[in-house]
């Protein structure tokens, strides 16, 4: 039998959640306890009117993953102070991080990595972007690293520059590439000053008023009376998950760049959407 609890806070249910559980509590005797959404509240200030009940959760996953015993229960601060002195699994997440600094730093506790909910944690940050392909400058197509990296030389953002263009079987599609500038003009960002400069790097997307290449992109193939349907992009900067998901729109194959990591799982994003990624490797002096 196994002396071990595992603990999670499930605020939705979906296919991670159901593999993480099969893979932590396949030994007979481990205890899946769920942290109750008040006492997650209580630990991260934030309240979740859509998630799914601990205690409506709890009564019917064993039938849900045909596991008949599994015994599962809801963590709250009554039953908190009367948990057993077992191993402890706890799901990577901010409640669940929050709830062993505040009332378990004194147990042995092993997090589990696996994606089980979007949280503040995970949604602020940057991760290894993990692509398809790994390709070296000379072994990708000809001309295209350059003449994007050509078009981020053009972008007036003070913060980033970035450049991006569009292919298909190793040929540019006409006018189609393009770099991150201000709207409606190159110089609003200097005449009216970055609105960005205001808001903390990597929250609030929305207050900007500046256009993305990859967006930019799209409205220049589109201009032109073309379309990206099977055709690839090569951006100098990985995509943000706005414009991954405006690309996966527009029936682009496949996104290349060089920089830049992953957020929101937009690798995630891109995989379950059926596009190749390629992360082409510059060599040291690219840019001397």
């Amino acid at each position: 039998m196994s002396n071990q609890i595992v603990i999670a806070y499930f605020p939705v249910f979906h296919g991670g959640v159901r593999d993480f559980i099969r893979r932590t509590c396949q030994n007979p005797g481990t205890r899946l306890m769920l942290v109750d959404e008040g006492l997650a509240k209580q630990l991260s200030g934030i309240d979740e009117p859509y998630m799914v009940s601990a205690w409506d959760m709890a009564r019917g996953l064993g039938k849900l993953l045909s596991m008949d015993d599994l015994d599962v229960r809801v963590l709250d601060m009554t039953n908190l102070r009367l948990l057993p002195n077992w191993d402890l699994v706890v799901a990577q997440s901010r409640v669940c991080r929050l709830l062993v600094e505040k009332y378990l730093s004194n147990w042995q506790v092993t997090f589990d990595s696996a994606f089980v909910h979007w949280d503040h944690d995970n949604v602020m940050a940057e991760s290894t972007f993990p692509t398809d392909r790994v390709v070296t400058l000379d072994e990708f197509v000809t001309g295209i690293v350059e003449r994007a990296y050509a078009e981020a030389a053009k972008s007036p953002c003070y913060w980033r520059q970035v450049g991006a263009v569009a292919y298909r079987d190793g040929k540019i599609l006409g006018a189609a590439d393009a770099y991150n500038t201000y709207c409606p003009t190159d110089d609003t960002g200097y005449a009216e000053g970055d609105v960005r400069t205001y808001v903390e790097a990597g929250t609030k997307s929305e207050i900007c008023n500046s256009i993305h290449a990859e967006a930019k992109l799209t409205a220049i193939v589109a201009k032109n009376g073309d379309n990206l349907v099977g055709a690839s992009v090569y951006v100098t900067c990985a995509p943000c998950i706005g414009c991954a998901q405006l690309l996966i729109e527009h029936g682009v194959k496949q996104i290349a760049f060089s920089t830049g990591g992953a957020y929101v799982g937009v690798d995630r994003l891109l995989k379950d959407a059926g596009v190749e990624t390629v992360k082409v490797q510059l060599p040291d002096d690219y840019f001397v």
